[in-house]
């Protein structure tokens, strides 16, 4: 299965845009100044305020509502998507040792993640 290479792009507790690898070259958009709906790309990766921005690795599943699985995504178990030795995988909690590697059937649903719902690790 070959996945869709990207990132989603967090600067200042928001979404903002993403990067993408489209057809061997890389190619990224913002958000706020692109009201076409993803139609108006740019060529390279941002630059800019590089060090704010949080980029977050696209894992090429979907949950069960459609929504895109992404690094830092926390699920309806409170499980945490990461990326550990080459693989995607889910954590019980940040500093967790163990991992379980991520497939289709193990992420239900994604009711936030590790950069704009904090408050969700509480438990964790």
């Amino acid at each position: 299965m070959e996945r869709e290479i990207k990132f989603q792009l967090i600067y200042k507790n928001k979404i903002v845009g993403e990067e993408r690898l489209h057809e061997g070259e890389w190619q990224w958009m913002w958000l706020d100044l692109n009201p076409d709906n993803g139609i108006r790309w740019s060529n390279g990766v941002v630059t800019e305020g590089v060090t704010k921005v949080i980029r977050r690795q696209f894992t090429g599943l979907k949950d069960k509502n459609g929504t895109e699985i992404y690094e830092g995504d926390i699920d309806s178990f409170g499980w945490i998507v990461c990326f550990e030795q080459g693989v995607f995988c889910l954590k019980e909690r940040l500093n967790a040792k163990t991992f379980l590697p991520i497939c289709k059937t193990n992420i239900q649903e994604v009711i936030g993640n590790i950069h704009l719902n904090p408050e969700l690790l509480t438990n964790n």
